[in-house]
């Protein structure tokens, strides 16, 4: 898909946030609103948007993707997935970092979701 737009924006929807390229509301694989339950999660969602250059690299788009699919996928079994990921979350690994490529990687990837963590969590 190439980039159709030029601005992407944050907008509230209710009481979660809308991704907005150019005031619209880009949707998921199964054609449901890309809409966050927070702010924050929508701004990294956002900047994976805004970062995109001619042609759209969805593998770039890891935010995006899980947004997606929960959306997309999860509704039904929500309680069992968040308690899924409440057990890994709860574990220490996103504590500990690899070596080399995957270090800078991990810092990469995580750093904004550890970010969020300690803003919203601590």
């Amino acid at each position: 898909m190439r980039r159709f737009w030029k601005d992407v924006q944050v907008t509230p929807d209710g009481d979660r946030w809308a991704v907005q390229l150019d005031g619209h509301t880009p949707k998921t694989p199964a054609k449901n609103p890309l809409i966050a339950p927070t702010r924050a999660v929508a701004q990294i969602i956002a900047q994976e948007w805004a970062a995109q250059e001619q042609i759209v690299d969805a593998t770039s788009m890891p935010a995006t993707r899980l947004a997606s699919t929960a959306i997309d996928h999860i509704g039904s079994v929500r309680e069992a997935v968040a308690d899924e990921i409440a057990a890994y979350a709860g574990s220490d690994a996103i504590c500990y970092l690899g070596e080399g490529a995957l270090q800078r990687r991990q810092i990469e990837k995580w750093t904004p979701w550890r970010a969020w963590a300690n803003r919203n969590l601590a």
